[in-house]
This record gives structure tokens, C-alpha cells and sequence, in this order.
């Protein structure tokens, strides 16, 4: 049986900080004996250093999908995102699931995952423009990136909300305190 609660979406606008805060909220929790999966995504560019995901072609991808193998996909900034169904997989096991996703897909997810937790990385503008310009990825799409940073997208209310526009160490704090307060 799925336990949707063990499921968690990061979103926000690009240059939030989801990875970085996905990634070390789950080495602290793994050192405190938590199960936890952070889940890579698959997405249609050519991999890089500065984002964990598996790198597909839109032919693969468009074939994986029509055979099931995504619990979620979107499609944004001109590419294919998907998360492998193995996601289920890990929560058979009881394995608490971190997964970097779009808003776009919030309610979609939801209703498929309906205890699911969704937590809303924010950040200032500026500050996540200065970082999308020093992952120095090629063709990453600033400034549609920076357009949709000022969009209001539609998306069931957040369990959490945590600002990113300082420290990295306080705002994965606030994650962990949260994540043991939900009894995952």
C-alpha cells in the first residue's frame, strides 16, 4: 500500500534553492535513521554538474511515458520533466520521498497522492536570478525563467512555506524541524 504521506514535492521558482535543500535535509535525516529517497528526476537536456537528474531524449522520454513508467510529467521551459514510477516503489518500502517538481503539476499530484506534503521554497527575485546565472548552463532559459519567477501559478495550498534568501543551513533546519513534527 502507498503511504502518501511520506511524500514530499519541492517547489518554487528556479534559483530557490529546492535541490540544495532537498539534498542536505535528507543527509540530515538519514544520520538521524530516517529511510529517505531523494527521487531524480528525468528530464530532456543534456545532463550538468549543477542539478542531480537523469538526462533522456524527447524520443525516449515521449516512449517512457506512453508505457507508464512516470508517476508525474510536465513539460516546461521547452523540456520534459518526468518522475519515474519507482517513486511508488520507495513508499511501498516506507521510505520518506523528496521530489523536486512544478507548480504546474500541484494538483495533479495531489489528487493522485492526496496526503502528499508540498513544501514552497521561496525566494527574493534578485537573489534566484543571480543564482540561474551562475549554474552557467547554456540555453537554460533566463529569461523565461525570470518571467514565470513573477507569475501567481494556480497550486493547492503549500504545508510549508520557507524563505531561501539567506542561509541555506536555516531554511534546511526549518525542513527537518517540520518533517519530524509531521511524524514522517
Amino acid at each position: 500500500m502507498l503511504n502518501s504521506e511520506k511524500l514530499c514535492f519541492f517547489v518554487g521558482n528556479s534559483g530557490s534553492g529546492k535541490d540544495s535543500i532537498m539534498l542536505k535535509t535528507a543527509e540530515i535525516l538519514v544520520q538521524e535513521d530516517f529511510r529517505v529517497h531523494v527521487l531524480k528526476r528525468w528530464i530532456t537536456r543534456p545532463p550538468h554538474p549543477s542539478e542531480p537528474f537523469t538526462s533522456i531524449s524527447e524520443e525516449e522520454f515521449l516512449k517512457y511515458k506512453e508505457e507508464g513508467k512516470f508517476a508525474l510529467d510536465w513539460y516546461v521551459y521547452g523540456k520534459y520533466y518526468g518522475c519515474p514510477i519507482e517513486l511508488e516503489d520507495y513508499l511501498r518500502k516506507d521510505f520518506l520521498v523528496f521530489v523536486n517538481v512544478s507548480r504546474t503539476i500541484l494538483s495533479t499530484a495531489r489528487n493522485k497522492y492526496p496526503k502528499c506534503k508540498i513544501i514552497l521554497i521561496e525566494v527574493a527575485v534578485e537573489i534566484a536570478t543571480q543564482r540561474i546565472s551562475n549554474r552557467n548552463r547554456q540555453n537554460d532559459g533566463l529569461q523565461e525563467r525570470k518571467a514565470r519567477m513573477k507569475m501567481d501559478i494556480e497550486m493547492p495550498s503549500p504545508d510549508l512555506i520557507v524563505k531561501n534568501n539567506g542561509v541555506l543551513e536555516e531554511a534546511v533546519t526549518e525542513v527537518v524541524q517540520f518533517l519530524k513534527m509531521s511524524s514522517v
